[in-house]
């Protein structure tokens, strides 16, 4: 007798969350190449993407407290839907498919600039000085997703 299918399917599983979760500290040891870089910027998503597991997992819990403090019945259902096979997957699909849109909308967003001018009159003088351009940056979250390219992308935007 053998081990049962879903032993090895639940190992094989573990395996793959660990060595995801472990990425961003594996991708340290590796000789710096753009294979190296690849693999940290998967760590930083995948460290984005289970504190969004793990905030979904809260929002879940709480709604579930409320209705529970509350009494509150779901006058269509017989059973809880948690306790039922159909209800922990459309949890798990909610909770799964809401932190990979997180997580996808903060991927795609991260490299994106955003600009705003503003005229600012200042009753002052400075000797000859008529106008003056002052430039405010922030947030920039510079690291492996957001690089050294994309500061050069900035600068050229300053700069215009």
């Amino acid at each position: 007798m053998g081990i049962p299918h879903w032993k090895i399917v639940s190992i094989g599983i573990a395996f793959l969350l660990l060595l995801l979760a472990s990425s961003i500290f594996l991708g340290k040891f590796l000789p710096q190449s753009e294979i190296q870089l690849k693999i940290l910027q998967f760590g930083n998503y995948w460290i984005g993407f289970l504190i969004y597991v793990i905030f979904f997992i809260l929002v879940c819990d709480l709604i579930w407290l409320l209705r529970s403090l509350l009494a509150f019945k779901w006058s269509w259902m017989g059973e809880p839907l948690i306790r039922t096979k159909t209800g922990v997957i459309l949890l798990a699909v909610f909770i799964l498919g809401g932190s990979f849109l997180f997580t996808l909308y903060g991927a795609v967003h991260a490299k994106k600039i955003k600009t705003s001018f503003h005229d600012i009159s200042i009753s002052k003088q400075a000797d000859d000085l008529k106008e003056m351009k002052v430039v405010l940056i922030a947030d920039l979250h510079l690291g492996y997703s957001v690089g050294s390219k994309d500061m050069e992308k900035m600068v050229d935007r300053i700069n215009k």
